[in-house]
């Protein structure tokens, strides 16, 4: 892979700094969480300590920094990927819901506007 010749802009610089920091948190969180999972699943299936332990150090190294940093990698491209689409990083895109809230009536027992009656379902 050929790096560019030319000066990078600071906003270049900016964005992989970013990309960094997102990868290095996924890491810390990724490494320590899959050793942890690694371990309860190596005793659970009866190995011995010394090899519970080099087993479940070499997966958190290896498969904690891949998994976790891809995980944050998808959540910040997520993120970007909603604030070009105009949404504020915090809000996702409007879905409908399947569930009335609280209080809400069922959409089938909703009062229809006039002229607008469909067709109930026999209960």
């Amino acid at each position: 892979m050929k790096t560019p010749d030319g000066p990078r802009s600071p906003e270049e610089f900016d964005g992989d700094r970013a990309m960094g920091r997102v990868l290095a948190l996924g890491a810390a969180l990724g490494i320590p969480a899959t050793f942890v999972a690694s371990l309860a699943l190596l005793l659970a299936a009866g190995a011995t300590w010394p090899g519970v332990l080099a087993i479940a150090a070499w997966a958190a190294l290896v498969g904690g920094t891949f998994c976790g940093g891809a995980l944050m990698l998808a959540r910040k491209m997520a993120e970007l990927d909603e604030r070009s689409r105009g949404f504020p990083p915090s809000e996702a895109p409007p879905t409908e819901r399947s569930a009335p809230t609280p209080g809400e009536q069922p959409a089938s027992r909703r009062p229809q506007p006039a002229g607008r009656r469909e067709a109930q379902p026999a209960h």
